[in-house]
């Protein structure tokens, strides 16, 4: 029972859009959305599109999550600075 209720626990913080990259955990790691026992959408996505999917777009979320990082901690720095003073 501890073992679902910790993956229960991993699934979502896995899957939740994070403030600073703008996107979840999971798709940065693994190139894609999370997938339920109850989601339909991906049943048809070949082996190929998939391969695809991570040798040209993977490459680019990736870069456009670290630029959000970067503009998040700027806006966090600034804050810091501000508050410190």
């Amino acid at each position: 029972m501890e073992f679902y209720i910790k993956l229960k626990i991993k699934i979502s913080l896995e899957s939740k859009i994070q403030k600073s990259s703008k996107m979840t955990p999971f798709y940065l790691t693994y190139g894609r959305r999370v997938i339920l026992p109850n989601d339909e959408e991906v049943k048809g996505i070949t082996m190929i599109k998939r391969i695809e999917h991570i040798i040209e777009e993977l490459p680019i979320k990736r870069h456009e999550a670290k630029k959000n990082i970067e503009k998040a901690q700027e806006q966090q720095k600034k804050y810091h600075d501000k508050i410190g003073k």
